[in-house]
């Protein structure tokens, strides 16, 4: 790819808001080849990819995180409210949890529940076993 048509196609990308996402390594040694990994597939924006400057093909990746990218566009308060005497949980309050993945002894558990409480966490959880793996792998 020559630096003109390389050049036209990274401002194309770039107008598109992708220059984070935009992996233009090798392209000075001559690859064939741009990646661009979107959180999610814009079948729009592969149409109009297919017709910039250099572009011979636009191919779907599938997601190595899937789950993840099943994950809605926008979170939404659920109008439900709990209240106890020390807090209330609800759309109109903000309740910080924090806590260790995997509880390794109980003297562990007591400092990092310190630290979150000394960090301003209202609320304390701990996982009582963590896989080491992915869901992934």
């Amino acid at each position: 790819m020559d630096p003109a048509t390389r050049d036209q196609l990274v401002a194309c990308l770039r107008r598109e808001g992708l220059d984070g996402q935009l992996s233009v390594s090798g392209l000075e040694r001559g690859a064939r080849t741009i990646e661009v990994e979107l959180s999610r597939p814009d079948p729009d924006l592969a149409a109009r990819a297919a017709l910039w400057p250099g572009v011979l093909q636009v191919v779907a990746k599938e997601s190595v995180t899937p789950l993840a990218s099943a994950a809605p566009d926008t979170v939404r308060v659920a109008p439900v409210r709990s209240t106890s005497p020390e807090i209330t949980i609800g759309p109109d309050s903000f309740v910080w949890v924090a806590g260790p993945c995997a509880v390794e002894d109980p003297e562990t558990l007591a400092r990092a529940a310190q630290v979150v409480r000394s960090a301003g966490g209202v609320l304390f959880r701990a996982g009582a076993y963590k896989p080491r793996t992915s869901p992934y792998s």
